[in-house]
């Protein structure tokens, strides 16, 4: 469990994490950003990887939890995959992040239904949304003002997108919550084949 991982001493991982975070960018991520303009679920951001990329759940999460950082701050343009850069954002946004990290229990399966049911929440938002407001083009790239499911930065057809976590879920993790109003949570679930961080916003 990661929580065996971050509850220790950050000096015997901070180290690994800056290595992590500055090869990030040499391992396939399929992030996805739910965007739908609705009170209270307004952004969801979904970033799956295939494990066989990773030595330990550690990379495998740094990998992840890099490519959330990127896409909230929007420094696509500023990623530098150095030394310096890596030292900076280790100790000012990783280790604030798993600080604030509540590590609530769950089972595998009341997590995973948590996830299928906030993705369907906001696919059926955009659907809604994009009734009112109908696009010519799915031709926007995330940022944008447009609501829309964007994977990997690209907006894409809510009709025809599918989500799934597929079988074989080893172990789920709720490593952050926020109960107050809708409800907030970061789950990270480990399958057969995948690592999945599942983060919803303020």
């Amino acid at each position: 469990m990661l929580k065996e991982i971050l509850s220790k001493d950050p000096s015997l991982f901070i180290e690994d994490a800056k290595n992590y975070f500055m090869n990030y960018q040499t391992k396939l991520i399929t992030g996805t950003i739910f965007y739908s303009m609705y009170e209270y679920e307004n952004l969801m951001q979904i970033y799956r990887t295939n494990k066989n990329q990773y030595s330990n759940l550690l990379e495998g999460f740094v990998s992840l939890w890099a490519n959330s950082l990127i896409d909230v701050e929007e420094w696509h343009n500023y990623y530098e995959p150095s030394y310096e850069f890596a030292n900076d954002v280790i100790k000012n946004f990783f280790l604030r992040d798993i600080n604030e990290y509540t590590y609530h229990t769950g089972t595998t399966d009341s997590l995973s239904n948590y996830i299928d049911q906030s993705v369907q929440r906001r696919l059926d938002r955009v659907s809604r949304n994009r009734k009112k407001y109908p696009l010519i083009q799915y031709d926007q790239v995330y940022p944008s003002s447009i609501p829309g499911i964007y994977v990997n930065r690209i907006m894409v057809d809510e009709r025809n997108y599918t989500f799934g976590i597929g079988s074989g879920v080893i172990q789920a993790e709720e490593l952050w919550s926020y109960n107050y109003w809708a409800g907030y949570k970061q789950i990270l679930l480990e399958t057969e084949d995948e690592y999945m961080f599942f983060i919803e916003s303020i």
